[in-house]
């Protein structure tokens, strides 16, 4: 019994000794200063920010971007978990405020169901959108190696930022992440909404593929009842789920069942069978601006004024309802069968009544509040109505750099080479939007009232009166002439299957 007693006693000893020698480790590596910094996505994962990658071509039009160029991802769950001991009593504020701030260097359609045709002395609502491409998440990161962070060392607390950015592809863009409340405008367009039943695929005929995405596609499709045309997103259940995409999928249709303006598209329903989700909206046989503009090199001063026209009562309804758009380029304006815009892809808009903090948008053209972290308002859109006039006065965005740093310092400094054919008073207007000075940047009155606009009759323009420089040329409210061709899928809708999913889309 005593040689058992001694024996214990041995064992109790060495593991003593072990442990003290485990703390003595673990309080060495908590004095290290930590070189990377995590970052919270909207739908609750936690990343692990490094070294900036290679940033791909702006101007290509058939593949989609990669990761933004200021950072690369790692879930930090998937890194070797390592014990943190705090060497002080930092509050948890404390320890937030420790993150670095340089973290980045009314419709008259018919409705689907209305067996009456469209008067075609009424003006038309023609909305479309596009198939959401793929964010910063657990895939993208191991799609694209990057420079990892030291493991030896524990990373900082989750950051009180959220970070999404999105690519530059043609007809992909990214879906929506965050939710609108009801508000009074919106009463007219729900209560029109009401007046049918729920739709199903069952009332369309699909056509063909006019935009592929991520873990989805848009359909041309016609409608049984009224055999007008409408275009139907539809994305696979699972796939979503698997993208950790569930919360912005749900966001999409409950921002756009809330909005109802001539340049806004227009959401008719959406609604889920056991394997897929849709959303239907009417129809836009114009296609992107984007391909309109890569077409035509560049617009005149005159072209360019009227869809920045049409684009600032847009912007400035959704500003009336405390929405930052937030995403402005010409791969989300898309462009009628009279040649109207429409604003499309509402990934980003978000509800706010003064400031937010969540770092997205396309890296072009982010506004220098954005970058730097500090919190921004509506202002930001602004800034990227000036970078869009730029673009389609002159072909190319303001501030274009390979290096994401060094394109990111050009738009904290403003840096813009201004071409010697652009009258002053264009020019005027662009330097008091692409300012980092929120005192001196542009509002929408002020905007209107400027003398690069002083030709433009606002109200005839809300109106859909104003003369359209380019007019599509279409055949029917069904041609896709204007869309680029893609492989039709081979699986076919309507499968019957266990759910598992079809509680996580309450807004379907």
């Amino acid at each position: 019994m005593d040689l058992i007693n001694k024996g214990v006693e041995l064992i109790r000893r060495s593991t003593l000794k072990s442990h003290k020698r485990s703390s003595s480790q673990d309080s060495t590596i908590s004095n290290t200063p930590s070189i990377s910094n995590s970052i919270t996505s909207d739908d609750g994962s936690c990343y692990s920010a490094s070294t900036p990658g290679q940033t791909p071509s702006r101007n290509s039009t058939s593949s989609a971007h990669h990761l933004p160029p200021s950072f690369a991802f790692t879930p930090i769950h998937q890194q070797e978990p390592i014990p943190i001991h705090s060497p002080t009593n930092k509050t948890k504020q404390e320890t937030l405020n420790a993150i670095p701030d340089y973290l980045s260097t009314s419709p008259t359609r018919a409705s689907p169901l209305s067996p009456l045709p469209r008067k075609m002395d009424q003006q038309p609502t023609d909305g479309y959108f596009s198939i959401p491409a793929t964010t910063s998440n657990e895939s993208d990161c191991q799609q694209h190696p990057c420079p990892q962070s030291n493991s030896a060392i524990p990373p900082l607390p989750r950051s009180p930022i959220k970070t999404h950015f999105s690519p530059r592809p043609v007809h992909v863009t990214r879906v929506s992440t965050h939710a609108v409340p009801r508000t009074k405008y919106s009463a007219a367009n729900k209560q029109r909404r009401r007046m049918h039943r729920k739709l199903q695929l069952d009332d369309f005929i699909l056509k063909r593929t006019v935009g592929t995405g991520s873990f989805g596609r848009v359909h041309l499709a016609q409608s049984k009842v009224n055999g007008k045309h409408y275009a139907i997103k539809a994305l696979d259940k699972y796939d979503v789920v698997r993208l950790k995409q569930v919360e912005h999928i749900n966001n999409e249709p409950t921002i756009l069942r809330e909005v109802a303006h001539p340049f806004v598209v227009t959401l008719w329903d959406a609604f889920q069978d056991d394997t897929h989700l849709f959303m239907v909206m009417d129809y836009v046989p114009g296609g992107e601006l984007f391909s309109i503009l890569r077409k035509q090199k560049k617009f005149s001063e005159q072209a360019a004024k009227f869809y920045a026209a049409e684009v600032v009562l847009a912007l400035a309804y959704l500003h009336e309802q405390d929405i930052v758009y937030r995403d402005l380029k010409p791969e989300n304006i898309l462009v009628d069968d009279r040649g109207h815009v429409k604003l499309t892809d509402f990934g980003f808009a978000k509800r706010i009544e003064d400031t937010t903090w969540t770092v997205c948008g396309t890296p072009d053209y982010l506004a220098p509040e954005i970058i730097i972290s500090k919190g921004y308002t509506k202002a930001v859109d602004w800034w990227g109505l000036g970078v869009l006039i730029f673009e389609m006065v002159t072909g190319k965005a303001p501030f274009i750099d390979k290096n994401p740093v060094n394109l990111y310092q050009k738009i904290l400094e403003c840096r813009v080479e201004w071409p010697e054919e652009m009258s002053g008073d264009l020019k005027d207007l662009l330097q008091n939007l692409l300012t980092s000075d929120l005192e001196v940047r542009f509002t929408s009155k002020e905007i209107k009232k400027h003398a690069w606009f002083s030709d433009i009759d606002f109200d005839q323009v809300l109106k859909r009166k104003a003369k359209p420089p380019h007019v599509p040329k279409v055949k029917d409210d069904g041609d896709s002439t204007c869309f680029a061709k893609y492989k039709e899928p081979t699986h076919v809708y309507g499968n019957v299957r266990t759910d598992p999913f079809r509680s996580k889309f309450p807004a379907f």
